[in-house]
């Protein structure tokens, strides 16, 4: 199976993420084009969807705080090209500065850089976003089998492209 492509009208839109995955190891990657942030269109994840993955089990934000559904999500932007240390109640979804090519480039600055803001059981994780400079990209981000916080065993799962949006830190609170 393959993801779908999605695209938005004038005004603010609403894209409901679900899905994403074609078995408990596969994901469906989907395009979303003309998301637009100044329009307050908005993107949200079914976490029923997300922890059919085998690669999650519990969804938290990136400071270790449990999320459910309906919750209200902060955005916290990191640059993760260097050591970061994640306070505790520091934000829900990552933000991350820089330039990535792909998932891998970003798991390895991961794994040489961060520290989350409490202990991550296995396969515990959070939404991510990181961009190329033309395109931006959502991801699940997961612990690969070691409790602890720091994230030297992350793993990085692509969810969704949003064509056009060059810089995924321009992403606020009001676009989830």
């Amino acid at each position: 199976m393959y993801g779908s492509s999605l695209t938005g009208g004038a005004g603010a839109d609403d894209f409901k993420i679900l899905n994403t995955n074609s078995s408990t190891t596969a994901v469906n990657t989907d395009t979303i084009t003309d998301f637009t942030v100044a329009q307050t269109d908005q993107i949200s994840f079914s976490l029923a969807d997300l922890q059919k993955l085998t690669v999650l089990t519990n969804l938290e934000g990136v400071d270790g705080t449990d999320l459910g559904a309906g919750n209200t999500i902060s955005v916290l932007e990191i640059d993760a090209t260097a050591t970061v240390d994640i306070a505790a109640s520091a934000g829900d979804f990552a933000l991350f500065t820089g330039t990535y090519g792909s998932a891998s480039e970003l798991q390895a600055d991961l794994r040489a850089n961060f520290t989350v803001g409490a202990t991550f059981a296995s396969a515990d994780g959070f939404v991510a976003f990181y961009d190329n400079g033309v395109n931006s990209t959502a991801a699940l981000i997961t612990t690969g089998g070691t409790d602890d916080t720091l994230m030297d065993d992350a793993v990085v799962t692509d969810l969704v492209t949003l064509e056009g949006l060059a810089d995924c830190s321009t992403l606020a609170a009001a676009n989830f």
